[in-house]
């Protein structure tokens, strides 16, 4: 694999994570109805997504040492 290949891999899935990201915080946001209840079912998505995110590196980094 050249790195070329590497960095398309790794901007498609950032791409997908940002995708998925906004649809969840919408999707979120138009189901909760009390602000306290909103914010922290946003707070558990946002957990979703930054575990999106570290798997991502992680499969990166993978790939490099591969």
């Amino acid at each position: 694999m050249v790195i070329r290949d590497l960095l398309e891999d790794a901007q498609s899935e950032r791409f997908r994570a940002d995708v998925i990201s906004g649809a969840l915080t919408g999707l979120t946001q138009s189901m909760v109805f009390s602000p306290k209840a909103r914010e922290a079912r946003i707070a558990e998505v946002k957990g979703e997504i930054d575990a999106l995110n570290d798997e991502i590196v992680a499969k990166e980094c993978i790939k490099r040492i591969g």
